[in-house]
């Protein structure tokens, strides 16, 4: 059995054998590579000439496979513990899975992690798409790309996570956001997979293979199906960012920490959440604590200044310099009071020490 798979859903397109090929080369554990031919007519021996069948399992269709189903079709063949997608105009960097699978075991709890994805527009300089994980944001748009995430087929087997069929775009959101049901999301920084967004034509990327008409009815079923166990997650959170303050203004720290964590078990990745149980982490003496709860606030929430300069000071403490410069960095980028100016000059001298 395989470690890892990955599924490449393809309806012969010349960029197939690329997507391959970076899969190939990935740095590791061998992958299999799960081949779903979603148009009957297809004969991938061209393409996989000289590739080595014996990395390709192929999943072949009696009729054509739109996406939704050419994923679940590649779902129930993959062997893998962990499995991922790469659509066949897309490309992974070698150290993509390694990357991953590496931060996924020095971090236990998660059954998904992501890295952030590098967007080729045809422009001389391709945009990264990068984002921290917050769950409720992460059903607002989309977080995830398809094939920036490893997840666990425990979330297939056990949680029944599958591929909806009534999307027949945004359907990789939709089977992210069932999967954010039952495990929280590890965000990797780690700028390892492409998208190439001229190549595809369904109509659901950026630039000039986005089409706002044809996306509107997926956006409003993702409405029907999300909005209202979001509004109450949203309101679950709330209640409990409420009942941390109320613990904050008594000065019981223990009852903010562990009000916080239940916070954060609703909504993983809310910064104000984070926030408070950083407050907790430091007047309990827990300074690791702290310093993971603001890196991931300022990861989820990238536009607030006062969590980086709360950052910067925590990295200083802890004896991470470079990292604490690079928060000084953002910082002044963020900052446009008078006040956060101020706070700048004060970080930036507590940095410089």
């Amino acid at each position: 059995m395989a470690d890892i798979s990955l599924i490449v859903r393809t309806i012969g397109r010349p960029e197939l054998r690329r997507a391959l090929d970076s899969i190939a080369a990935l740095e590791g554990s061998p992958v299999e590579i799960v081949l779903v031919l979603a148009r009957p007519d297809l004969d991938p021996e061209s393409t996989l000439a000289g590739f080595g069948m014996g990395r390709v399992r192929i999943v072949r269709a009696d009729i054509p496979l739109d996406r939704p189903n050419a994923a679940n079709a590649g779902l129930a063949a993959a062997s893998g513990q962990w499995l991922g997608f790469l659509d066949e105009d897309d490309w992974l960097e070698p150290t993509h899975i390694g990357g991953l699978l590496a931060s996924l075991d020095q971090t236990r709890g998660f059954l998904l992690a992501y890295g952030d994805m590098v967007v080729h527009t045809g422009e001389q300089m391709p945009s990264i798409h990068e984002r921290g994980y917050w769950k409720r944001k992460n059903a607002e748009s989309p977080i995830v790309s398809m094939h920036s995430a490893l997840f666990s087929r425990a979330l297939v087997d056990s949680h029944g996570c599958r591929f909806d069929n009534r999307f027949s775009l945004l359907e990789d959101w939709d089977f992210f956001v069932q999967c954010a049901e039952f495990t929280d999301f590890l965000h990797v920084p780690q700028r390892t997979a492409h998208y190439d967004a001229q190549a595809g034509s369904s109509g659901g990327g950026v630039g000039s293979n986005r089409d706002d008409v044809r996306i509107k009815p997926y956006l409003e079923l993702m409405t029907r199906k999300w909005g209202a166990r979001y509004a109450r997650l949203v309101d679950s959170a709330e209640r409990a960012l409420a009942q941390v303050d109320q613990a904050r203004s008594r000065g019981d720290w223990r009852m903010v920490r562990e009000q916080s964590l239940k916070g954060l078990t609703a909504d993983p990745g809310h910064p104000g959440l984070l926030n408070r149980l950083a407050l907790a982490c430091r007047h309990l003496g827990d300074q690791q604590g702290a310093l993971w709860s603001v890196r991931r606030a300022c990861d989820s929430d990238r536009g607030t200044f006062h969590l980086r300069a709360e950052l910067a000071v925590l990295e200083k403490q802890a004896g991470f310099q470079a990292r604490a410069e690079l928060v000084v960095h953002e910082m002044r980028a963020l900052a446009r009071l008078d006040s956060e100016a101020e706070t700048l000059v004060a970080v930036e001298a507590f940095v410089a020490r």
